[in-house]
């Protein structure tokens, strides 16, 4: 629910409503692409090599994640140059 919000707040009326839906959408495609996926890994080679590739991939999200908490972000940072509607 914070990242709805966060999106309303910091961007125009104009294009609100779609933003938040498009996010919306992403996450459930998210979702049918990674259950497509795991469905394919398991089919693959399910008594090897399946269930490290499933494994793998699903870290990958969490690599990213470790990796940009060295990076600096505020909402002030990122609207500072930029003009508000």
């Amino acid at each position: 629910m914070v990242i709805p919000i966060y999106i309303s707040e910091g961007s125009p009326a104009k294009i609100r409503g779609k933003l938040v839906t498009v996010y919306q959408f992403m996450i459930a495609f998210g979702f049918t692409v990674a259950n497509a996926a795991a469905a394919w890994f398991a089919h693959y080679d399910p008594e090897n090599i399946g269930w490290r590739l499933m494994f793998s991939f699903a870290a990958l999200p969490a690599v990213v994640q470790v990796a940009t908490l060295a990076a600096v972000f505020s909402q002030k940072l990122n609207f500072k140059d930029s003009v508000i509607f």
